[in-house]
């Protein structure tokens, strides 16, 4: 048996669209974290009075989770 006849038996394909939609969602919630780092960050650093080296550890911070 190939998996292409597995999957649909073991997961019905509405929970496999489901999954797939939850997935898309998550993947963009976090693309949009992402962009709006950069028309955030200038605002950051005016507000706190940031250094170059403090906002780019920031920034990268964002992506640590």
């Amino acid at each position: 048996m190939k998996i292409d006849e597995l999957v649909p038996m073991l997961i019905p394909p509405k929970a496999q669209r489901k999954f797939l939609i939850l997935c898309a969602l998550g993947w963009i919630a976090v693309a949009a974290g992402v962009m709006l780092i950069p028309f955030t960050l200038p605002a950051i650093i005016t507000q706190w009075n940031l250094s170059a080296m403090e906002a780019g550890t920031l920034a990268s911070a964002t992506f640590m989770g």
